[in-house]
């Protein structure tokens, strides 16, 4: 690949505020850190894509969607 082109992207989510122990303390905060993932991968175009499956992610139907389109 030339210089500059990333083919793989892993991208993993910070727990803090994706796993069920941040509900269960109050720390959920909203932030929207996956965005800017997506705009990465849009940018980018990698030929693979790898999101770390986080426990509890499913309940955030707004990050699961944005991540299906």
């Amino acid at each position: 690949y030339p210089a500059g082109e990333i083919p793989i992207f892993f991208i993993t989510f910070p727990c803090d505020h994706y796993t069920l122990a941040a509900n269960m303390h109050g720390r959920w905060t909203g932030d929207a850190l996956y965005l800017e993932a997506l705009r990465e991968i849009v940018l980018r175009y990698p030929e693979i894509v790898i999101l770390e499956n986080v426990l509890g992610m499913k309940k955030f139907q707004r990050v699961m969607e944005t991540f299906r389109a």
